[in-house]
């Protein structure tokens, strides 16, 4: 980064991140993209249309039809694929956590946009932490679809009908755009 530049740092390569630096690299002017850095600190290098990720587990959708590359739609934002360690308000930094280079990396910022998303909350349903399978990401949904296919297989070969019922049974605790399908 040259010296002087204003530094925009985004935290979270979902929607709101990834759109969020898609939007500022198409508004700013040329003049303005030679005094302001926008850097996209995403665990993944990929966002995941996650409205499609119930048609990846029935399998009408492709895997790879439901992510688009971090780089393809951000141009013109520097992007960081690593996990967020501490985030510093005072010092505006953020340190990443060490992935192939065994040390840390620290971001300076002059404005932060925190868009990591949603975290879920299982305290609402007694059992749900214990017997839930997540549905956020791309694996979540292959990790379903294989555990689906499996009681599926279960089920058919299950000569009591009551135990194949329950095989069969299938129960989503949640709810959203991803959770309906």
């Amino acid at each position: 980064m040259a010296e002087g530049k204003t530094r925009i740092l985004i935290l979270g390569g979902g929607f709101g991140g990834v759109y969020t630096a898609m939007y500022l690299g198409k508004a700013m002017t040329r003049a303005e993209r030679e005094r302001i850095e926008v850097t996209l600190v995403s665990q993944e290098n990929y966002i995941v249309f996650q409205p499609f990720l119930p048609e990846v587990i029935s399998g009408t959708i492709e895997t790879l039809h439901v992510i688009t590359p971090i780089r393809r739609l951000a141009k013109r934002a520097r992007l960081h694929t690593r996990e967020i360690e501490a985030i510093d308000i005072e010092q505006r930094t953020v340190r990443l956590a060490p992935e192939f280079i065994p040390r840390p990396t620290e971001l300076k910022f002059d404005h932060l946009v925190l868009a990591m998303g949603t975290k879920m909350n299982y305290s609402l349903v007694p059992g749900m932490k214990e017997h839930a399978i997540d549905f956020k990401y791309l694996g979540d949904a292959l990790r379903l679809r294989n555990e689906a296919v499996r009681m599926l297989e279960q089920a058919d070969n299950e000569p009591d009908p009551e135990e194949r019922r329950k095989l069969l049974t299938f129960v989503v605790g949640g709810g959203g755009f991803s959770a309906w399908g």
